[in-house]
């Protein structure tokens, strides 16, 4: 097959000219040509084509910069917050050794007082009153501790810990990972459980619920409570609504029925762990925490 293109020019007036260009396709056998011929508006055309491919490819490269940066302030925002959590770790360690020796200093100190006492080697009362003076010590010693363990027990509480619902399966975990409607990746903020429709969600701590929103994008039908220190859920793609904004629940309630609702591709609850922060100009934001530490329960601690 051979291909030959001719240029051809109309003149329409002195002032304005129409070029056009015919592509001629003449095949071996000769028998049939075939004639494209493109004129002004064509090539007006395809040059307005390859300058939108040229504007969005330059879209898409900052939209994935933008991507790229949001997804190093979430990895640093973990990092620290997990640091943290580490770091009280170490706290608890060292407040159970501390106690784990007051009760060892306890039992020493009732076994010198009875020995003492019934043997009969010093005045009963002094020997009391001297034992009594260096417990009272040694506890002193250890009220910063104490304290730091009680504030620590109240902290747990508050935080919230466990599934959102009693039994299923985690169908999608918290970072990258390809699009469940495409091929192409994105940054998944939460963990999706997956169980039939009609599923109990549960509250994972006490707070108050802050929204209860019904729709049929996104998140779909979803509710987000603020828990103590500033620790928000969010619970995503219900069936059914169980509770109103304003409400104060408890960890444990019914706040929701699992479903399909919004971008969805299956029946499950989509589930997150936020903090509430704030910047410069004290302005809050929120930042998204990866909810494995809160999801496998107190054992973590």
């Amino acid at each position: 097959m051979q291909v030959s293109a001719t240029k051809q020019i109309r003149r329409k007036s002195k002032s304005n000219k129409d070029y056009s260009i015919t592509f001629m396709i003449i095949p071996y056998s000769q028998k049939n040509i075939y004639r494209v011929t493109l004129n002004n508006n064509h090539l007006y055309f395809f040059i307005l084509i390859v300058f939108a491919i040229f504007l969005f490819s330059i879209f898409s490269s900052m939209l994935n910069h933008k991507n790229n940066i949001i997804k190093e302030e979430y990895t640093q925002n973990y990092n620290m917050i997990y640091n943290k959590i580490l770091n009280l770790e170490h706290g608890i360690k060292s407040i159970n050794d501390k106690l784990y020796l007051l009760q060892i200093t306890g039992n020493d100190l009732y076994y010198n007082i009875w020995n003492e006492t019934s043997q009969k080697k010093v005045t009963p009362n002094r020997s009391i009153d001297t034992m009594n003076d260096t417990l009272l010590n040694a506890i002193e010693t250890l009220n910063p501790a104490l304290e730091l363990l009680i504030t620590r027990e109240q902290a747990f509480q508050n935080l919230p810990l466990g599934w959102p619902i009693e039994k299923g399966i985690i169908t999608s975990e918290f970072g990258g990972r390809i699009s469940p409607f495409g091929y192409s990746k994105d940054f998944h903020t939460g963990y999706d459980f997956a169980n039939n429709i009609g599923t109990p969600i549960l509250a994972t701590a006490d707070g108050e619920v802050v929204y209860a929103t019904e729709g049929n994008s996104g998140y779909g039908n979803h509710v987000r409570i603020l828990h103590a220190h500033g620790f928000i859920t969010l619970y995503g793609h219900a069936s059914a609504l169980k509770v109103t904004k304003g409400q104060f629940v408890r960890k444990g309630d019914v706040i929701a029925l699992l479903g399909e609702s919004g971008s969805a591709t299956g029946p499950h609850c989509h589930y997150e762990v936020r903090l509430q922060n704030y910047d410069m100009v004290n302005s809050s934001f929120e930042i998204f925490l990866n909810p494995l530490p809160y999801i496998v329960e107190k054992d973590i601690f």
